[in-house]
């Protein structure tokens, strides 16, 4: 990955950081994202019930850029038993 690609994709994390309105962080979020030809991002919406089928954005999305779907599930798995105050698993 280039530069220029790379700091692109450190922006994109940034912004998947933003937190909700009460203040909780949408962990396992699909989100949307636009960008300008400057590589300026923008958040257009956060959908916190992502279609998570193998053959949907999602988990396609998810595979792009490495994570097998079993893996992304046990992530979501994850991070909701953390999220609910559970402990999480040690990988």
């Amino acid at each position: 990955m280039g530069k220029e690609a790379s700091v692109t994709c450190e922006r994109i994390d940034e912004l998947g950081e933003h937190k909700s309105a009460s203040g909780t962080c949408c962990v396992g979020c699909h989100r949307h994202y636009r960008l300008t030809e400057d590589g300026d991002a923008y958040l257009l919406e956060a959908n916190p019930n992502p279609q998570i089928a193998k053959d949907e954005d999602f988990a396609l999305s998810a595979k792009h850029v490495g994570i097998e779907y079993p893996a992304l599930i046990e992530q979501l798995i994850q991070f909701g038993i953390s999220s609910a105050g559970g402990p999480r698993a040690q990988s």
